[in-house]
């Protein structure tokens, strides 16, 4: 069992069993972190999230190697299917229909301002 900074035993056996079903990735460009992506892994279901890419080193294929990479560690874990969300447009999509992924549906984000009545 891993050592955790708490004494929630019950969250620690929690965490245990994300480590095994999650991963977490990231790019480096001459020894520095530029990009990161996470994995959750759950009954042959990859759901892709977490990208993230600093300014100066976007536009370099960092998103789409993490992509890749990810693809490849879930394919040999037995998933399946996979799934990711991006804004539509932005280079999360594109990215991701790069790798075969095709739009499956488009959610609409509402968000009420603090000063609209309620």
């Amino acid at each position: 069992m891993h050592t955790y900074p708490f004494a929630d035993l019950a969250l620690a056996r929690r965490l245990e069993r994300a480590e095994a079903t999650s991963s977490a990735r990231f790019v480096e460009l001459r020894g520095r972190p530029i990009a990161t992506a996470a994995l959750a892994i759950h009954d042959g279901v990859a759901h892709f999230a977490g990208a993230s890419t600093i300014p100066e080193g976007r536009r370099q294929g960092a998103q789409l190697a993490l992509l890749d990479a990810r693809m490849r560690y879930a394919a040999q874990r037995g998933c399946d299917l996979a799934l990711m969300g991006a804004a539509p447009g932005c280079g999360s999509q594109r990215n991701a229909e790069r790798h075969g992924f095709r739009i499956a549906y488009t959610r609409i984000k509402w968000r009420l301002k603090p000063n609209d009545g309620l």
